[in-house]
């Protein structure tokens, strides 16, 4: 092997340990902060869209397995699962079929049921949309300063 080719294998594996590491509520801030070194690694097939989309479908769990924890907790203020900060990751877990009917009975819904639950908060295509946000971030509206 080149050294040429043993940089670049070890860059691509430095930055794909790196996106293993992100968590759901930082993909956007981490998206911001590193866009160009995500764009030149993207370019140089060094991450990919499965590879994005895999990653992140770690996160999206992760963060569905905190929600819950959070919402059988009886000693925090978040009574309902549409209470939790990302319900979108909590539908995509059930969707899944990753809890058990035991689990899911834990659960407690705020006049909802998992269908009702679960209608109002998927977001269809999460992954995708993660992966072009993580590709394309949209800076966050600065206001003037007076």
């Amino acid at each position: 092997m080149s050294l040429q080719a043993a940089l670049y294998e070890a860059q691509k594996e430095a930055v794909r340990s790196w996106m293993k590491k992100i968590e759901f509520y930082t993909i956007r801030r981490d998206a911001l902060q590193n866009h160009d070194t995500i764009a030149k690694c993207y370019n140089k097939d060094m991450i990919n869209r499965d590879f994005i989309e895999a990653t992140f479908e770690v996160a999206v769990i992760k963060q569905a397995r905190r929600d819950y924890k959070l919402l059988i907790t009886k000693h925090t203020n978040i009574d309902y699962a549409d209470s939790v900060e990302y319900p979108e990751c909590l539908v995509y877990a059930l969707k899944k079929g990753l809890f058990t009917k035991k689990q899911i009975k834990k659960i407690p819904f705020d006049g909802q049921n998992v269908e009702t639950f679960t209608q109002q908060y998927e977001k269809k295509n999460l992954l995708s949309e993660l992966r072009e946000e993580f590709l394309h971030p949209t800076p966050m509206i600065k206001l003037e300063e007076r």
